[in-house]
C-alpha cells in the first residue's frame, strides 16, 4: 500500500512541475510577443519622426 501512496506523490509533483513549467513557457512566450510589437511599433514610430 505505502508503495502504491509514494508512487502516486512523486506522479502528482511530478505533473504539478510540469504544468508550471508549461505555464511559465506560456507566459514568457506571450511576453516575448508583446516585447517584438512593442518594438515594431516604436520602429514606425521612429520612422515617422
Amino acid at each position: 500500500m505505502k508503495t502504491i501512496k509514494t508512487a502516486l506523490t512523486g506522479f502528482i509533483v511530478a505533473m504539478s512541475a510540469y504544468g508550471l513549467i508549461l505555464c511559465y513557457r506560456v507566459l514568457y512566450e506571450a511576453m516575448l510577443d508583446r516585447v517584438s510589437l512593442v518594438l515594431r511599433e516604436c520602429e514606425k514610430l521612429a520612422y515617422l519622426i
